[in-house]
C-alpha cells in the first residue's frame, strides 16, 4: 500500500513526477543504479554503460566528506554539477550521508573508530549536539542547492542504521 501522494508539502513537479515513476515500476520492474565514487565522478555508472550499452536509471552520490571544512581536496560542487547532468540526462538521482564523527572533523564513521556519544545530542549545551547540528545545517544547504535546481533527490539519511557499524547506528 503505497500513499497515493508525496508526504512533503506542496512537492515540486519533478518530485511528484519522480513518485509517479517509481510507483509505475513498484514491485514490477527493477530500477537498476550504481554510487558516484566519493561524488566526484560517475565512473560506476559509466562502467555499466560500458559494459551494456544502458545507463543505469539512477546514481547515488555521498556526502561523506562534505562537512569537512575547508578541505582543498573535497570537490564541494562535485555532486550538485553531476546531480544536474544526472537528473538533465533524464536519471534518479540519489544522496546518502556517510556521516563522519561530528567532533573529529577529519575522523572516521565506523563505531569502533570514533568516540561520538549519541547520549549527549539531546544536551543542547554539548559539543555532540553542537557539532551535530553545524553538521546538518551544513548538509542542508547542499540539499537546498539541489531542490533551488528543482532536482527531485531520494536522500538516505543515516543509511544502515540498525547494524551498528556506524556511530549513527
Amino acid at each position: 500500500n503505497l500513499d497515493a501522494d508525496l508526504v512533503t508539502p506542496s512537492p515540486s513537479s519533478q518530485a511528484v513526477k519522480l513518485y509517479g515513476f517509481l510507483k509505475a515500476n513498484f514491485l514490477s520492474n527493477i530500477i537498476s543504479g550504481t554510487m558516484a565514487a566519493h561524488s566526484t565522478n560517475i565512473n560506476e555508472a559509466t562502467w555499466v554503460h560500458d559494459q551494456t550499452g544502458k545507463w543505469p536509471a539512477l546514481t547515488c552520490f555521498d556526502f561523506i566528506d562534505h562537512t569537512t571544512p575547508n578541505s582543498a581536496w573535497v570537490q564541494y560542487d562535485a555532486p550538485l554539477n553531476l546531480g544536474k547532468d544526472w537528473w538533465n540526462n533524464n536519471g534518479i538521482v540519489a544522496l546518502m550521508w556517510h556521516w563522519r564523527d561530528p567532533l573529529d572533523k577529519d575522523g572516521e564513521f565506523y563505531t569502533s573508530k570514533t568516540t561520538f556519544d549519541v547520549s549527549k545530542i539531546s544536551n543542547t549545551s554539548s559539543q555532540e549536539y553542537i557539532e551535530m547540528l553545524r553538521d546538518i545545517d551544513t548538509v542542508a544547504q547542499y540539499l537546498r542547492d539541489f531542490r533551488d535546481a528543482n532536482i527531485p533527490v531520494i536522500w538516505r539519511p543515516l543509511h544502515e542504521a540498525a547494524g551498528g557499524w556506524f556511530w549513527w547506528g
